[in-house]
């Protein structure tokens, strides 16, 4: 695997890149962040200044020479690759490699060999390139897990965006699927749950709230049902 820096669950990596930005002028940005976790595995993270989604593939592997790697071009057709049911082989992908200058997917299940480009069970091949710049330091804008103070605006785009991230992870989840939304007041970042057993804690999403003014019910005071005649 020495021509191979990292291999990550291709699902995983089609569904965090969705939080990706997209020619932002900060550039490691348009990147997406794998990170070795401590207890075994690879942490893949997004963001684009707005969003932010994690998450954990302990069936993920990255070179002991590396902590962490920055992964820049990735194709519409290659993320299409990365969530089709089968590839050209008749096997659903299995494993994303990363190399240096190159992604390649594999509907090969064994990671004892690294795939060659050219393998019949290598589904897709493509030029891609490491970036040469510092990720953010995702985990200091995580809010404090206490706290329930105020409700907080948030922008309906990226919740939908969540949306599409889930069934993503999941081929097949049921429209959407739950998401859970969680917050420490009303001005810090929302924390995204994904109600389902796969997900539930290995990936996680962050959306940052909106400036917008308090409401003084949760329900307008239309829609609350009449209050009987003769009763204050």
């Amino acid at each position: 695997m020495a021509d191979y820096l990292a291999h990550v669950k291709p699902r995983y990596f089609a569904a965090i890149h969705k939080c990706a930005a997209q020619n932002d002028v900060r550039y490691y940005l348009n990147a997406l962040y794998l990170e070795r976790h401590l207890d075994g595995g690879v942490v893949i993270v997004a963001t684009n200044g707005h969003v932010m989604a994690a998450m954990h593939d302990e069936s993920g592997w990255m070179h002991p020479d590396h902590n962490h790697l920055l992964v820049g071009t990735t194709t519409r057709r290659m993320l299409s690759a990365l969530v089709k049911p089968r590839g050209p082989d008749g096997f659903p992908p299995a494993h994303l490699w990363v190399g240096a200058n190159c992604l390649v997917l594999s509907g090969r299940e064994e990671v004892d060999e690294a795939p060659d480009p050219f393998d019949p069970q290598s589904h897709l091949a493509e030029r891609s390139e490491l970036v040469d710049g510092k990720f953010p330091d995702w985990r200091k804008v995580i809010p404090a897990d206490t706290g329930d103070d105020g409700e907080p605006w948030v922008n309906s785009a990226y919740l939908a965006l969540f949306n599409d991230v889930a069934k993503a992870l999941v081929p097949g989840l049921y429209p959407g699927g739950g998401i859970h939304l969680a917050h420490a007041g009303a001005h810090t970042s929302v924390i995204v749950r994904v109600l389902h057993e796969e997900l539930r804690d290995k990936f996680f999403g962050l959306v940052m709230p909106m400036r917008g003014e308090d409401l003084t019910s949760k329900v307008p005071a239309f829609a609350r049902p009449a209050k009987p005649e003769g009763l204050a």
